[in-house]
């Protein structure tokens, strides 16, 4: 019997200069913005009450912005983001891994729904850059490896809570568009996925982003 076991899944953005008071927010205001997130699984097997772990994976993003206020509800954001993946398969003695660079634009919306309340709608469009390495656990030979290109856009809902004047929390969770992965390989060969969705099967824990928020203008 395989068991997989989900230890933890964190998503924090880490004081994020920002303010959802609109009423004082003016045009040209600015905010540095921060996403930092990190995922870890790990997978075992058990035969006659002994357990064996079969693999792991950890996927780690970290992404600085800087936030442009057209006027009080809608801005702008430009964001850079770095990504590392690594899925390791204990039986096959196999590891992968990934770096990815992003650069993202991005547009959001806010909308009341209180004096403390409100909802987000931010669209974005992404470009990233990267290699793909798979690696033999038992020599570190590096057996194959891959340039990576990825373009996304597509939507992300949110909500946002006032905690005083100057801190309030957002989070966002899912995202609703369309993705295209670019795969080449040394000898030039390319494989090219693309992928949409714009239902709500997408939605789960792994598309949680919680951010702390505060105003420094």
């Amino acid at each position: 019997m395989r068991i997989y076991k989900k230890l933890f899944l964190i998503t924090f953005v880490g004081l994020l200069p920002h303010s959802f008071v609109f009423s004082q927010k003016e045009a040209g205001s600015i905010s540095v913005m921060g996403t930092v997130s990190f995922d870890f699984q790990s997978s075992s097997d058990i035969y006659n009450a002994t357990k064996t772990s079969t693999g792991s994976s950890s996927n780690i993003t970290l992404a600085p912005a800087i936030e442009y206020f057209l006027n009080p509800s809608l801005s702008i954001i430009g964001e850079i983001g770095y990504n590392h993946t690594s899925n390791t398969d204990v039986v096959l003695s196999d590891k992968t891994t990934t770096n990815m660079i992003s650069i993202s634009p991005k547009i959001r919306k806010y909308f009341m729904l209180g004096e403390k309340v409100g909802i987000i709608a931010q669209g974005s469009i992404s470009f990233g850059f990267g290699s793909e390495n798979n690696i033999n656990t038992n020599t570190s030979e590096v057996l194959n490896t891959l340039s990576l290109f990825n373009f996304s856009m597509g939507i992300a809902p949110g909500i946002y809570f006032e905690l005083t004047k100057k801190l309030s929390l957002d989070a966002t969770w899912g995202f609703f568009g369309y993705n295209l992965t670019r795969q080449k390989n040394t000898t030039g060969i390319e494989t090219i996925t693309s992928s949409s969705d714009f239902s709500f099967n997408n939605i789960s824990l792994s598309s949680f982003s919680l951010g702390v928020c505060y105003d420094i203008k």
